[in-house]
């Protein structure tokens, strides 16, 4: 079932009710139903009346369907469609239903996001992108990576968020799925947009625009046109981007989508301010604000907040600004839009200046400096992985160059062959050269792999295995003591307050802080243990032929080794702990995930117990 059901109407033909069953289930399923969210609502309720109620599997997969199509408007609503799809994923464990769990999963992390809770929903997708690649189910295995690719860039997590939507672009388009080839491809464009690729994303976008309208999908090429919109601002093209926010906040009005409108009046007024059109931004921010709801959308809120002041500042009444200067920035932080993070801290610095607060002004002009440090630094990151992720692809093509050039040489050297013999010793030579010229290219091609390879599976801040690398190198080891009986675990632990050591002594002294922390667990390791750095300040130890036990011990040595850490080289009156989860292979392990998710719940009962703590998972044999 495609996760984004709830996003937008999709392209297609309209309800059918001659469609067999298996028709209309594949129309809903495909997202090839024009229309808006009740139409397919209704054409959901239509099918249910046609079902056999004494077949099983039709009535299993109607539920998994009517998990997307739970309304989604309040903050109430959305808990309980929460609620519901966790029942059913509950039910379809008892059931050993992996499909079922893999959607219901999907599902429940799809409301966890549209909630605002990013992190559980990142699992939920985690989770249920492992128990789609264990069935090999192409279609869950694409909604999973554009679920999850979605939800990192909009984190800021773009390189692997590129990399997981054009892995779904690719999956839908062998599928033969038209509406989700288009969508991920927009989503990949706005991603590149992210990244600072304007140029791409316009290209990509006005593709995708291109798709929409040949299928007469309007809404879908609206959603389109709103990214191009957002590109067009990004490319300082204003007047054009507010074409577009006009004419999709007229069609808005006039479908009555309140929360479609506040993000459209949001965009104009972003879009007026950089524009320097203070009187129509005023106009947008007072027409949003009956429309805000800060728990059901709390970045739109944070923005309004910052845009309002942003306005306030530029009509001098810097006394409200920072008032609500400090009300939009934790919205910001929480969501990691560091973008509009250094614009609020360098307005900040502005408004606090101009009421005579010097000292708190030269605070928040010095996080901003901070902040704009961070952002050059992950774009020097996502560039350097984007390089790596296109990598493959690039390399195709050169490959695909070079058989096509040595068709043409091939073709050459028989007609050559045919001339006079005065022309031999040329075509000698030419051989030669052509020769030479591959072998080289050959060379460089390893080479350039090579490295590639080995930045793609190293962490460049710790120089440990990164995700990738330790998940593999974890599996691979698991699989060896399967096979030879021996006993497996592994340790997840995770530096305790780490947001707050980052928020009180900025990122340098907390990067610095995660090298010393790898530096000391790797001194307490056994001679085959691998240790990784799974993400922020997380980590990984697997441990070959360790029992429980054993990896207690080694859990305790990491803790403590940890918290006798000398930080004065980095900074004063700093110390720092992890909390740690171990968990031990057993049978009942259905892959590498479920032993780590074991240890992961472990964690917690670490972090729950008062940090700079071990915990063992209570199950593991």
């Amino acid at each position: 079932m495609g996760f984004a059901l709830l996003l937008a109407a999709s392209g297609g033909v309209v309800a059918d009710d001659s469609l067999s069953v298996e028709a209309a289930f594949q129309q809903l399923e495909e997202s090839e139903l024009i229309g808006s969210f009740q139409d397919y609502r209704n054409a959901y309720k239509a099918l249910g009346a046609r079902l056999d109620p004494n077949d099983p599997s039709q009535q299993e997969r109607y539920q998994r369907l009517g998990c997307w199509m739970q309304p989604d408007d309040t903050a109430e609503q959305i808990q309980a469609a929460r609620a519901n799809a966790s029942g059913w994923l509950t039910e379809a464990r008892a059931n050993a239903d992996t499909l079922g769990q893999a959607d219901y999963q999907l599902c429940r992390g799809w409301f966890n996001e549209m909630g605002g809770n990013y992190k559980a929903a990142l699992s939920d997708y985690n989770g249920a992108l492992a128990l789609a690649e264990a069935i090999e189910d192409r279609r869950l295995i694409a909604d999973a990576l554009s679920a999850r690719g979605e939800l990192l860039a909009l984190q800021g997590d773009l390189a692997q968020a590129l990399a997981d939507l054009q892995v779904a672009h690719q999956l839908y388009h062998l599928l033969g799925n038209r509406y989700w080839t288009a969508y991920t491809l927009s989503m990949v464009a706005n991603t590149y947009r992210r990244m600072g690729d304007f140029e791409r994303a316009k290209e990509l976008l006005l593709e995708v625009i291109g798709i929409y309208q040949q299928r007469s999908d309007i809404e879908s090429a609206d959603a389109a046109r709103f990214l191009l919109a957002l590109t067009y601002d990004d490319l300082a093209e204003y007047d054009a981007a507010y074409d577009i926010y006009q004419t999709m906040l007229a069609a808005e009005e006039a479908r009555d989508v309140p929360r479609a409108q506040l993000g459209t009046l949001i965009a104009i007024a972003d879009n007026r301010l950089r524009a320097g059109d203070i009187t129509t931004a005023t106009d947008a921010l007072d027409r949003a604000e009956p429309l805000l709801d800060s728990e059901l959308d709390p970045l739109n809120t944070a923005l309004w907040n910052l845009f309002k002041a942003n306005q306030l500042v530029a009509t001098n009444d810097h006394a409200r600004a920072v008032t609500l200067l400090a009300e939009a920035e934790p919205g910001l932080r929480e969501q990691d839009q560091y973008r509009y993070l250094a614009w609020m801290q360098k307005l900040k610095a502005e408004a606090l200046g101009q009421t005579g607060q010097w000292q708190a002004a030269f605070v928040a002009l010095s996080a901003y400096q901070q902040t704009q440090e961070l952002l050059q630094e992950k774009l020097r990151d996502q560039t350097s992985t984007r390089m790596r992720i296109e990598f493959d692809a690039e390399r195709k093509d050169a490959e695909n160059r070079a058989l096509k050039f040595e068709r043409e040489v091939r073709q050459a050297r028989l007609k050559v062959l045919e001339e006079r013999k005065r022309w031999q010793g040329m075509l000698a030579v030419l051989g030669l050269l052509l020769l030479s010229g591959a072998v080289l290219l050959a060379i460089r091609q390893w080479q350039r792999s090579h490295r590639l390879r080995y930045l793609a599976m190293t962490d460049e801040l710790t120089g440990l295995p990164n995700r990738r690398s330790i998940y593999q190198s974890g599996k691979d080891a698991l699989s060896e003591c399967r096979l030879a009986g021996e006993p497996f675990s592994l340790l997840v632990f995770d530096v305790d307050y780490f947001k707050r050591i980052n928020d009180t002594y900025g990122h340098e002294v907390g990067d610095r802080v995660l090298q010393k922390i790898a530096q000391a667990a790797s001194e307490c390791l056994r001679k085959h243990d691998v240790l990784g750095r799974t993400g922020g300040e997380e980590f990984l130890i697997t441990l070959p032929s360790a029992n429980l036990t054993a990896a207690a011990d080694v859990a305790e040595r990491v803790c403590k080794a940890v918290a006798d850490i000398d930080l004065r080289q980095v900074t004063d009156n700093l110390s720092v702990t992890v909390s740690v989860g171990v968990a031990q292979y057993r049978k009942a392990d259905s892959d590498f995930s479920q032993l780590i998710n074991r240890a992961d719940n472990a964690l917690y009962r670490a972090k729950d117990s008062g940090r700079n703590a071990v915990a063992l998972d209570g199950s593991s044999e």
